[in-house]
C-alpha cells in the first residue's frame, strides 16, 4: 500500500513523499527484479525510499 499511496500523493502534487521500509527491501513476497524496477520508477518520480528505517515519533508542525 505504501507505493500506491506514495505515487498518488506525488502525482497529486505533494512535494515531499517518503516511504519508510523496516526491511532491507520492500515487497519481499514479490519478484526482486520487479521490486527493483518499482523502486527505480518511484525514485525517478521524486519519491524517497528509506530502507531499514523505523518511525520513532510523529510531530505535528504548522497545522500540517
Amino acid at each position: 500500500m505504501a507505493f500506491e499511496f506514495a505515487h498518488i500523493a506525488r502525482r497529486a502534487g505533494v512535494s515531499e513523499v517518503i516511504i519508510l521500509e523496516m526491511g532491507q527491501r520492500p515487497l519481499v513476497n514479490f519478484d526482486s527484479d520487479l521490486v527493483e524496477l518499482q523502486m527505480e520508477r518511484s525514485k525517478e518520480l521524486g519519491i524517497d525510499i528509506c530502507l531499514e528505517s523505523r518511525v520513532e515519533k510523529v510531530i505535528k508542525m504548522d497545522d500540517e
